[in-house]
């Protein structure tokens, strides 16, 4: 009897981690089109995207073949071969995420300088020494609110400018806001790291228009949101959907903080909504 009280206990155990495990996941779909806007036949197109971090099950509309960066990321990469002149091919992107999910936890690369995330720049460092706390959570704070203040949002800027830029002209968009804090908490010695996703709410449909880009810092033994652009600190986790740690990867074929990229001629990229 007592045997088979602590196997039920056991597959009791195992179904309600199995329901909390489901319970803290939420669907989301995304898509892009794939469109020949030349006037011969497109051969070879190949389009890497990412999978979202968290990701517990994924189906796609279309064949790939996923690729993993030095930082954990998932890259899937689709390969189109002769797309007729004018004409268009879809994928479709379907998965259970979990928005908690952080991936791997080791802090080390996310101490470091990197292209745009200039934390051993003397501008950088003298400002970091300022904005030093009694503890990490108070410097992070401090940090976060030198940032969300001094900072202007200067609209959408196509491509990143970096955080030197963000303290010299105290404006950018929310890869400004981004690369500047995290490269003040890394001078500082704190781990923290730039993410690309989708704000949502309810719908589990990504748009193209909620792409954002936000920090996350490792403090009391996890990784943080913090938004300096939108005034978030450490709160509103579940809006926030991860697609990719954005960082100096060697193995990933989409650079920086992009969401995409593609190779082919004539080839036009449009997110589904």
């Amino acid at each position: 009897m007592a045997k088979h009280m602590h196997i039920a206990v056991i597959v009791l155990i195992a179904i309600t981690a199995a329901i909390s495990i489901h319970a803290a996941t939420r669907p989301i779909h995304y898509g892009f089109t794939i469109t020949n806007t030349g006037s011969t036949v497109a051969k070879e197109v190949q389009f890497w995207t990412y999978a979202p971090i968290g990701q517990c099950s994924l189906q796609t509309s279309v064949p790939y073949q996923l690729i993993t960066d030095d930082l954990g990321n998932q890259i899937l990469h689709f390969t189109f071969n002769n797309i007729p002149p004018h004409a268009a091919r879809i994928i479709t992107i379907e998965a259970d995420v979990n928005p908690a999910a952080k991936g791997n936890k080791d802090t080390r690369p996310y101490l470091k300088a990197e292209p745009f995330c200039e934390a051993d720049d003397p501008a950088i460092r003298a400002l970091a020494k300022e904005l030093q706390g009694p503890t990490a959570r108070q410097t992070v704070e401090n940090i976060y609110k030198w940032v969300s203040t001094n900072v202007k949002y200067a609209g959408y800027l196509k491509n990143p400018r970096g955080a030197l830029y963000a303290l010299k002209y105290r404006k950018g968009d929310c890869t400004e806001y981004m690369y500047l804090f995290v490269a003040l908490c890394r001078a500082n010695k704190i781990p923290a790291r730039g993410i690309g996703g989708y704000l949502v709410n309810s719908n589990p449909v990504l748009k193209p228009d909620a792409y954002h880009n936000w920090a996350e810092c490792y403090i009391d033994g996890a990784w943080k949101i913090i938004d300096p652009q939108r005034k978030v600190f450490m709160a509103d986790q579940a809006m926030y959907i991860p697609l990719h740690i954005i960082g100096d990867a060697l193995k990933n074929p989409i650079a920086g903080p992009y969401k995409f990229a593609f190779k082919g001629d004539g080839i036009q990229i449009e997110m589904n909504r």
